[in-house]
């Protein structure tokens, strides 16, 4: 075989040869995937390439293409030797046959073929089999690890399954234990749930019930909260900070209210808590219920005009503003704790009675009435009441009601009482009253007496039966007795009484009893032409009055002249005066011969009284006087005839301002009481001696004549002022002391009518006009 001949050989077997190495290599990267791998692939497709173009005779020279192998393989080593996996002594090994080859190209290519050849197999075997080698043993150890993963595993399924029959085991003893629970619970109606850490492991069927949600096992404390109950921060930070017994009150998005107890305790070594719920929503609105009764039985009792007071024996619980008042307790902020510190505001003649009334009295008495006087001279009623309340014995509710003003009025009636006995007695006739039952007589004056001396009381009888059967009532009646003597009279039936009333008198001589009817009717009708003629003179001066007014006020408003506008002030008072006189001539000839009319109107006294006052101001401020309003209620309806009380009220404040020295005061004041409205003007003026007092209402009469000057006026306003106030049924009362001031009452009757409501109330308004007139008698300096 010639050399040409070896040499392809030698050719085709590195061309086998470095194909394998190639497939071996490529089969590594698959395996590894390092970039050195694809730098080795790089170097054997160029010899690959280099051996096929020997081959093909692509190229003249082969010895170039080995050189450039060996070259390349140099490089290559050099370049990779950190990541060839062979030791430093072959790598160098390496480089050094290639570099042989590289010599002896020039000497043999067919040595240079064979060195090649060397080459290849050492990179075969010390590069590409070690490596598969190792790689063959690194499967070989993955396998047994995987083997050992697989025993892991196994072993590991099987501890799952032991611990999951530990764990079914443990959740049938569980559940053994919650239906204990249940069954233990099922007596308790009430919602209940176990918490183990945050979790809550158990709830009753009550619970589940009651927020509707059987899941709520699954769930932990602070979502349970948050889901159901208003402030949930809250509870949890008060459960989370308390280790022991804890009760809160909680209120739930349905605004139910539960008291919640907290138990802690241990069970198996784990502490764990309990929760019951306790509905308490209705014994919550009870107690507000009786939270608000209570507010409103107090602002009841403060709005009393009684005083109260809850005492045990000596031990005072509850008494209201008004005691303190009834009592003239200066300081309102003063505590009363016993019966002797309210002893201390008693007179001292009543202070032993008041005491032992209340402390030593017995308390199986039901109820008890005393009278006693405070250090002010107020009278008071006490009515002492046995106050019976569960579990609470010897507890008395004592009212206190002021009764100084309706005992100086019982006094007066009293007093009127023993006037009309007098008078009664004195009466030139025969007064009888019969009871209508028993026929008897109850009362009979002086005079009857005496007559029945003269004529037998069974003629009598006849006579008044005669009168009863006929129904000839409050009719006079003339009944002869013999030829000399005659005797009128009358019978009245009191139907609200169930009485009779007989007015008898004995008439001796006819003739002068007709002279005597005749002369009265003569009488009468002369006083009626003095009526008729002073109102016609009344209407003829108001007409030029009321035009003389016209025309000042139209002056008034030409001119701006202040000496004609003093003028036209003074024309203006004296011409209002004049017509203020007029109509009270007027308004007492209506009244004498009872021709007057009442409008009567719902109406607000405060608000009455508010305007007056407002437009009396110029007056009271002129004089350098003060005057103060004071009412018991912001609103007092009343049914009367405003315009007329309206001149009553002006006619008693005009003379409190005319009667006043500079910088006195003046007090109004309008306070409701039971029985009556009272309407007080108190002044501290030059009063009234006490022998004048009982004239000051008589027509015309001024108690001082010398103080015309300072306050002029005829002595009307008082006349008419009383007379105004009984066409309306109320009572005008004066007290007064001399160099001190004086004090009117005006007393409304405290009528409860349905009509007095606020629907039918009209609003009043007072001219300025009208003030001005009642004032005119009033002159400014």
């Amino acid at each position: 075989m010639n050399t040409l001949n070896q040499v392809f050989l030698l050719n085709n077997i590195n061309f086998i040869f470095t194909t394998t190495i190639m497939f071996m290599i490529i089969f590594i990267y698959s395996l590894e995937r390092r970039s050195r791998y694809i730098s080795f692939l790089i170097i054997y497709s160029i010899e690959l390439i280099l051996f096929l173009s020997f081959k093909q005779n692509f190229f003249n020279c082969y010895s170039i293409n080995i050189a450039v192998i060996f070259i390349v393989k140099i490089l290559w080593v050099i370049l990779n030797l950190n990541s060839i996996r062979a030791n430093r002594l072959k790598k160098i090994e390496l480089i050094s046959i290639n570099i042989l080859g590289l010599l002896v190209i020039n000497e043999s290519i067919l040595l240079a073929f064979y060195i090649n050849l060397l080459v290849n197999f050492s990179v075969f075997y010390n590069i590409v089999y070690k490596m598969l080698y190792k790689i063959s043993k690194n499967l070989v150890y993955i396998e047994g690890k995987n083997n050992n993963v697989k025993n892991y595993i196994n072993d590991l399924n099987n501890d799952i399954a032991i611990e999951l029959n530990k764990e079914e085991s443990i959740n049938k003893k569980e559940q053994y234990l919650y239906n204990i629970l249940d069954v233990s619970f099922s007596t308790m109606n009430r919602p209940i749930f176990l918490l183990d850490g945050e979790k809550i492991i158990y709830t009753n069927n009550k619970l589940d019930t009651i927020f509707c949600n059987k899941n709520l096992k699954l769930t932990d404390l602070e979502y349970f909260f948050k889901s159901y109950f208003f402030n949930s921060n809250y509870i949890i930070e008060k459960i989370k900070a308390n280790n022991n017994l804890l009760k809160l009150n909680i209120t739930s998005f349905r605004d139910n209210i539960y008291e919640l107890l907290v138990v802690n305790f241990k069970y198996k070594h784990k502490n764990r808590k309990m929760f019951i719920f306790n509905n308490v929503t209705d014994i919550h609105n009870k107690k507000l219920e009786i939270k608000h009764n209570e507010e409103n039985y107090k602002k009841l009792v403060e709005a009393l005009d009684d005083g109260i007071v809850i005492a045990d024996k000596n031990d005072i619980y509850y008494i209201n503003k008004k005691i303190k008042e009834l009592l003239n307790i200066n300081d309102k902020n003063k505590d009363i704790f016993k019966i002797e510190d309210l002893a201390n505001y008693i007179k001292s003649s009543y202070k032993n009675e008041f005491v032992k009334n209340i402390i030593t009295a017995h308390f199986n008495e039901e109820s008890k009435i005393w009278v006693t006087k405070t250090i002010q001279n107020t009278k008071l009623k006490v009515i002492e009441n046995k106050l019976t309340i569960d579990k609470v014995k010897n507890i008395k509710i004592i009212m206190f009601s002021d009764i100084t003003e309706n005992q100086n009025l019982l006094d007066d009636i009293v007093e009127s009482e023993k006037i009309y006995r007098v008078l009664l007695e004195s009466l030139p006739d025969g007064i009888v009253i019969i009871d209508k039952k028993s026929n008897k007589h109850i009362y009979k004056n002086k005079y009857i007496i005496e007559v029945f001396k003269k004529i037998k009381t069974e003629k009598f009888n006849n006579m008044v039966n005669d009168c009863i059967e006929s129904e000839d009532f409050d009719t006079v009646k003339i009944i002869n007795l013999n030829e000399k003597e005659s005797a009128s009279i009358v019978v009245s039936n009191i139907a609200e009484q169930n009485i009779y009333i007989v007015i008898f008198k004995m008439i001796r001589e006819n003739n002068k009893a007709n002279n005597q009817r005749s002369s009265l009717e003569k009488i009468q009708q002369n006083e009626a032409f003095k009526t008729q003629f002073y109102k016609d003179v009344v209407d003829k001066i108001q007409e030029p009055v009321n035009e003389m007014i016209r025309e000042n006020k139209f002056m008034d408003s030409q001119t701006n002249s202040s000496r004609i506008d003093s003028h036209i002030c003074l024309v203006r008072q004296n011409l209002y005066r004049l017509k203020k006189v007029l109509d009270n001539i007027n308004n007492i000839m209506d009244i004498e011969n009872y021709s007057y009319d009442l409008d009567y109107t719902v109406f607000d006294l405060v608000q009455l009284l508010k305007q007056i006052v407002n437009l009396s101001k110029y007056y009271i401020d002129r004089k350098n006087l003060s005057i103060n309003l004071e009412f018991s209620d912001d609103e007092i309806l009343v049914y009367l005839d405003s315009v007329k009380l309206q001149k009553i009220i002006l006619n008693i404040l005009s003379n409190a301002i005319k009667f006043s020295k500079k910088n006195g005061t003046i007090k109004v004041s309008v306070e409701k009481k039971l029985d009556f409205i009272v309407i007080n003007i108190k002044d501290n003026g030059i009063g009234i001696p006490k022998d004048k007092v009982d004239f000051i209402f008589g027509s015309f009469n001024q108690i001082d004549k010398s103080l015309t000057r300072l306050a002029e006026g005829m002595g009307m306003g008082l006349c008419i002022a009383k007379k105004l106030a009984d066409i309306q049924g109320l009572y005008l009362n004066v007290e007064s002391e001399e160099n001190k001031g004086s004090q009117f009452k005006i007393l409304i009757k405290n009528t409860k009518n349905s009509f007095l409501d606020v629907k039918y109330k009209k609003d009043i308004h007072i001219s300025k006009e009208f003030v001005d007139i009642q004032f005119s008698d009033i002159y400014l300096n």
